[in-house]
This record gives structure tokens, sequence and C-alpha cells, in this order.
């Protein structure tokens, strides 16, 4: 069994799709871990980079509906005792990334970890996502930024994502973590990924569907309160667009 799975989504990015596998492949625990991407059958020859890699990764290319399919897909193939997810134009912060999220890891005995980010646009920083718990619950959840988060393969592969919804399959599979009993989680201010922003999360085009998708969950998972949480959620991530390191 290989340490860490790392899972890559990937559909029509040929232009960052290569930067994203160097930066896997280039870790410093390679030979401890397995890569899988998953490729939505592109057609934009970022299938024919991806293959210059097949003999150190393992790539599978078919129609999905979907990023969280691709992501369950990914899920279900891998072999690695921790899952963590790296999209496509995204990187680690360095080489020894991953390196230094496992120790902390395997430190603390934990069955799930979340760490820092920063988002660029164009090359600058415009905003890093900085956020320290220890217990996750449902008031603080939404601290975890979801592309960092590293969970062992047992939880996920019993907790895959919802792929009813189509931005928010990573908040509902977060408010799922919260009733794990006895999960040991830990977020540590540590810059794990490098994130291009504009994607599907962060994209004005998709913003009122993300909206209504989050309220919609939130309402199911915790009812009256889930006003109160989505202000405090909003609120708890403006810091983050004023930070530059």
């Amino acid at each position: 069994m290989k340490k860490i799975t790392i899972i890559t989504v990937v559909k029509n990015n040929k232009e960052g799709i290569e930067k994203t596998i160097k930066s896997v492949l280039s870790q410093t625990i390679v030979n401890k871990l397995e890569y899988i991407v998953i490729d939505s059958n592109s057609k934009d020859g970022t299938s024919k980079i991806i293959s210059k890699y097949k003999k150190k990764l393992l790539h599978i290319r078919e129609n999905d509906n979907g990023i969280y399919e691709g992501i369950n897909k990914g899920i279900k193939k891998s072999n690695g005792k921790y899952i963590g997810l790296l999209h496509s134009g995204d990187q680690f912060f360095d080489k020894i990334s991953l390196q230094k999220a496992l120790i902390e890891i395997e430190k603390f005995k934990l069955d799930a970890a979340s760490f820092s980010m920063i988002y660029k646009n164009k090359g600058k920083i415009v905003r890093v996502w900085r956020m320290k718990i220890n217990k996750i619950s449902k008031f603080n959840f939404f601290k975890i930024a979801h592309p960092t988060l590293i969970v062992k393969k047992n939880i996920f592969k019993n907790n895959l994502y919802n792929t009813k919804y189509v931005i928010s399959a990573d908040t509902e599979f977060l408010t799922r973590l919260i009733k794990i009993k006895n999960i040991s989680f830990r977020s540590f201010d540590l810059l794990l990924q490098i994130c291009q922003h504009g994607g599907i999360s962060t994209s004005k085009r998709f913003l009122i569907l993300k909206i209504k998708e989050d309220l919609n969950l939130l309402y199911k998972k915790f009812s009256y309160q889930s006003i109160l949480i989505y202000v405090y959620k909003i609120f708890c991530k403006i810091p983050g667009f004023f930070s530059k390191k």
C-alpha cells in the first residue's frame, strides 16, 4: 500500500495539466505516493499531455458527469492509506509539501487534516486561506480549505461525494465529516497548495448556483441555524482577500 494517493480531475485544460502533473511527480515522497488522473475524455490535447507520463501515473480517460463524479472514481481506484486532491492547473507549494503534511498527520495520528493555501490570478496572490481549527464542528467546518484536505481512505470510501451538487459537493462532504464519531481532525498553518483563482467554486459565472446549493444543503443539515452559519462562513473568509502572505 502506498502512503498517499493524489487525485487530479481534468477536462480540456492543456494549459494547466502538465504543471500540475510535474508538481505531483516532483514531490520528495514520490516513491510513496500513487497518482491518479481522471480525464473526462478531453478533446483539446490534454489527454496527449497526460499520456506522456503514463509510466508514472494511472490515467483514466472516460466521460463523467462532473468533477465530483471524477473524484469518486479516483477514490474507488485508490490504494493509498490517505487520499488528497490537486486540481488541474494547481500546484503544491514546494517539493516537500506532501512530506511535511504527512509528518504532521502521522505525528498526531489523524484521520483527516487540512492545511493553508494561496489563490493566484495572473501570477499575483489574490487570497490566502489560513484558518486554524483543532476540532471540526458545524460552526467551523467551512474554515477548512477543501482542496488541501487529506483523509484516510477508509473514511473517503464510505463517504463519497454527493454528485447531485454541481459545486457544493465539497461543502456537503465536510458536513458529513462532522458526524463521524471520534474522528481525529486538525488543521495546520502550513502552506500546501497554490491554486488558480477562477475555478468552478470561485468563478463569478457559477456564483448564483453556488449560493443556491450552499443554502439548500445547509438548511437540510442545520435547519433554522443555516442562515447564521452561512453568514458566519462569509464573514470568516473576508480577511483572506486582504492577506498577501
